[in-house]
């Protein structure tokens, strides 16, 4: 099943989307939990989608000790970067993207996006909205929002690429169309899903637009 549509530009989440950072996540998210005695199960199921900050308020009870021990995990996790690599198919379709036609959308701090994209072997964007840029976190439409104006067009004329719920609730709410990556589940605010990001096809129609070509392993609504 493929699906055809036009866009100013795209918006991709990264971890899980871009690149495939799991393992690196759940050590240092392990970490964090087994330290402080919590369940590891309850927090590894907390992150998808989420800042760091707001991850932590859930668990710790003063904003001196969320902002002491967002600082460590940043820390940790410039440097626990072994094992990343690219989702299948992303090399392929952000080097078909024109320059200033895409952005990041991430939950994780500038300095950790940049780590992950080079351990990844993708280039990091000319947008790049991270968790200091915002001062909302996904599912609000901030970061979308804020990607889509710093690239000069609305987000209503983008698409966002996401593997998580709350991001794709994030990407409806700035008005954008949405494409899961990953497996579909049953109920979703995706319009479409991708298993990952190989075959995806960029060409122009005849308004400059881009054009992108999706092998969708289920659509869930209208994509144009």
């Amino acid at each position: 099943m493929t699906a055809a549509f036009s866009c100013a530009a795209v918006l991709f989440d990264m971890d899980g989307t871009l690149i495939d950072s799991a393992a690196s996540i759940e050590r240092v998210w392990t970490e964090f939990a087994v330290g402080r005695g919590l369940p590891v199960a309850e927090v590894l199921a907390a992150l998808p989608g989420r800042t760091a900050r707001d991850i932590l308020a859930g668990f710790l009870a003063s904003p001196e000790e969320v902002r002491a021990e967002a600082a460590r995990i940043r820390s940790t996790q410039i440097r626990s970067v072994d094992g990343i690599e690219p989702v299948p198919g992303a090399r392929e379709l952000v080097a078909a993207l024109p320059p200033g036609r895409w952005a990041v959308v991430t939950s994780a701090p500038g300095e950790v996006a940049r780590a992950r994209l080079a351990a990844a072997g993708l280039p990091v964007p000319a947008v790049l909205v991270a968790e200091e840029s915002v001062t909302r976190g996904k599912p609000d439409p901030e970061g979308f929002a804020r990607a889509a104006g710093e690239l000069g067009v609305a987000p209503s004329a983008c698409v966002v690429f996401e593997d998580a719920e709350v991001g794709l609730r994030a990407g409806r709410a700035a008005g954008a169309r949405c494409v899961g990556v990953g497996t579909a589940p049953p109920s979703s605010s995706a319009h479409a899903w991708v298993s990952d990001l190989r075959g995806l096809a960029v060409g122009r129609d005849t308004a400059g637009l881009l054009e992108l070509r999706l092998p969708v392993a289920a659509e869930l609504g209208e994509l144009s």
